[in-house]
């Protein structure tokens, strides 16, 4: 484990965020890995995309704290891994910390409203306000910009569905029976140009019973 050489805000939550950097053991299979890889996992907040934005920001950030002053200009492994409380859907300011997202100006109106809404847990076809949407396109703005200020290339393992539960924007039927809904809420983001996933386990894709009962 490599002490980190902390530069950042000193009011850092761990109840949210925990961080590590690994390295390869001298005279072992992973000795290769001389340079560290750091690990983060996370619990981002659940109805406040600013702060989600702020809490992955503050990711990458310790990780650069980790490199030594001659690995300064060299690109660290960051795995982000954990509960992002956030599909990852296009529109979505999260997003916009992935390698292949799209600036702003190129993002559907559509895409950004849909995802703006769902953020704020707006009632079923509730639009946003047209200032509610300028924050939000501003915030997705200065997402993209200073995720590509950092020199972060991110990509997201593709995993499908992680949480099953009632969903309550889906009206019960006839009886009373309540619809269940499975959301994609749980990632795991890595840096591209220093790693490539090999294989991933399944999630609820292959749980039918989890997707039935919750």
């Amino acid at each position: 484990i490599v002490k980190e050489q902390f530069k950042g805000p000193k009011d850092v939550d761990t109840n949210t965020q925990v961080t590590v950097c690994l390295k390869g053991k001298t005279d072992s299979p992973l000795a290769s890995i001389d340079k560290g890889v750091v690990v983060t996992s996370i619990h981002l907040d659940a109805t406040n995309e600013r702060k989600r934005v702020g809490q992955l920001r503050r990711c990458l950030h310790r990780a650069r704290n980790f490199r030594s002053k001659e690995d300064e200009l060299e690109p660290i492994s960051t795995l982000i891994v954990g509960d992002y409380n956030q599909e990852f859907c296009t529109g979505s300011c999260v997003s916009a910390f992935l390698g292949d997202g799209k600036p702003g100006k190129l993002v559907e109106d559509a895409d950004m409203s849909r995802e703006c809404a769902a953020s704020r847990r707006l009632e079923n076809n509730q639009e946003p306000t047209a200032q509610q949407l300028k924050e939000w396109r501003d915030l997705y703005d200065e997402t993209y910009e200073a995720t590509r200020d950092m020199c972060a290339s991110l990509k997201r393992v593709p995993t499908c569905e992680t949480r099953s539960a009632y969903d309550h924007d889906v009206a019960a039927d006839d009886g009373g029976n309540q619809v269940m809904g499975q959301w994609r809420l749980d990632h795991l983001l890595y840096t591209s140009g220093t790693l490539e996933p090999v294989r991933h386990w399944a999630t609820l894709e292959s749980d039918v019973e989890s997707c039935t009962i919750g």
